[in-house]
């Protein structure tokens, strides 16, 4: 009787052969993790660099607005002190150019960008919280400016030659 020509199978060999197969799978869900990982690590790395670009411009124009504070209240009191003398008297001085001051902008698209990308949910979250409230200070500035632009341009209807001021002026 010759028998066949096939090894045969215990439990052992199955077992080997399951526990390489099992290895190998884990093994390349690992280093899939490891590649996703790092993947992320860079774009945070990235998204904060360009974070921090665009903040420190922000600043800047913050900074500049605070260092000319007192000179945009002076002139403000001095073109209260034209309105005022031209609302008693009833005319309007010839008045030039009253000035404004400083306009800059107020970026955000870094951040956006950020958050759109889905790179914001892999920032630790003392840091995406600090970010986020730096830059919902920023949308309130900007809101701020948008409508300082709008009281300056009003302002700006001063300007001109004198004029006979009346109650609706």
């Amino acid at each position: 009787p010759v028998e066949s020509q096939r090894p045969k199978r215990n439990w052992r060999g199955w077992l080997k052969e399951y526990a390489v197969i099992v290895i190998g799978v884990l093994t390349a869900l690992a280093a899939q993790q490891v590649a996703e990982w790092l993947h992320w690590r860079a774009q945070v790395k990235e998204a904060r660099e360009v974070i921090a670009t665009e903040l420190a411009s922000n600043l800047a124009v913050a900074v500049t607005r605070l260092r000319t504070v007192s000179c945009t209240e002076r002139r403000l009191n001095e073109l209260a002190l034209i309105l005022d003398t031209a609302a008693k008297n009833g005319s309007l001085p010839p008045v030039g150019d009253i000035g404004r001051p400083p306009r800059g902008t107020w970026p955000s698209g870094a951040w956006e960008s950020v958050v759109a990308s889905q790179t914001a949910t892999h920032f630790l979250r003392q840091p995406l919280a600090n970010i986020a409230a730096a830059y919902k200070l920023t949308e309130r500035v900007e809101q701020f400016s948008l409508r300082e632009i709008e009281d300056w341009n009003e302002l700006y209807t001063m300007v001109g030659p004198g004029r006979r001021l009346d109650a609706a002026s």
